[in-house]
């Protein structure tokens, strides 16, 4: 009978053991359930959230190239005007009347004041064949207009 009731005793450890390994076991599949079924959420939202962002980098990195190259244009441009007008700018510093050099010297921008100048200059050489073109209309017995 001993050996009877040693049998079933080892039998009630064997199943209480196996039903704490069972229960230990679900437990910790719950919990990775959980954990799992979290982490499906937290990348569910990212990828969402990388859905709406993508558009939004595609159009900035377009955004960017584009400002980069118009920068790039306008760069080249400066340069190019710069190297153009820099000698004109200079020789007409070094060489012409001091009212000019100080116009140029009080100037912030020496391109802007050597444009204005080239303007007055035009100007007056249009208005000048103006005037020409007009005592050549004019008739011959009327004295010409005098120059500006």
């Amino acid at each position: 009978m001993s050996e009877v009731r040693g049998r079933k005793q080892s039998r009630l450890t064997e199943r209480c053991r196996c039903s704490c390994r069972e229960r230990s076991m679900q437990q910790t599949y719950e919990a990775l359930s959980c954990e799992v079924a979290r982490l499906h959420g937290e990348l569910k939202h990212q990828t969402g959230l990388i859905r709406k962002l993508r558009p939004l980098v595609g159009e900035t990195r377009q955004g960017l190239e584009e400002s980069q190259s118009h920068e790039e244009k306008r760069l080249e441009e400066l340069k190019e005007t710069q190297h153009l007008e820099r000698p004109n700018i200079w020789s007409q510093a070094s060489c012409s009347a001091p009212k000019h050099r100080r116009e140029l010297q009080g100037s912030e921008d020496h391109e802007t004041a050597n444009e204005d100048k080239n303007i007055q200059d035009q100007n007056q050489d249009q208005n000048q064949d103006q005037d020409q073109d007009q005592n050549q209309n004019q008739d011959p017995d009327r004295p010409p207009a005098p120059l500006r």
